[in-house]
């Protein structure tokens, strides 16, 4: 308990701070006047800051937010890179049907021919 309290506030405190984040984002893109609060742990004691960040339903919104982003968001980008690898790859290798394709290393091994001249 003496360990798990502290890493809970942690954890909430980053899940309010990636919602100030992504207030501030959804501001720009919205065009609305959008804002989040933050309980100041300079302004309470450290019992009632506790209280207040566990409390506060927006921080485990948030929380599962940033764990359906990454859960998306690694597959996704997984994905992207697969597919620029692929086209780089065709788009730089040339077709076999354009060009033709020789393969000195198997005429080189072929014996001369024993024709007798």
């Amino acid at each position: 308990m003496v360990v798990g309290l502290p890493i809970l506030a942690g954890v909430l405190t980053l899940g309010g701070c990636i919602g100030v984040v992504e207030v501030g984002l959804l501001g720009r893109l919205r065009g609305q006047d959008t804002s989040i609060t933050l309980a100041d742990p300079r302004e309470l004691p450290v019992i009632e800051w506790l209280k207040t960040v566990a409390t506060a339903a927006s921080n485990y919104l948030l929380i599962g937010f940033g764990f359906v982003s990454f859960v998306v968001g690694i597959p996704l980008f997984v994905a992207i890179t697969i597919v620029f690898a692929i086209g780089f790859t065709l788009a730089a290798t040339p077709s076999s049907t354009g060009y033709p394709v020789s393969n000195k290393i198997s005429q080189a091994s072929v014996a001369p021919s024993r024709s007798g001249r």
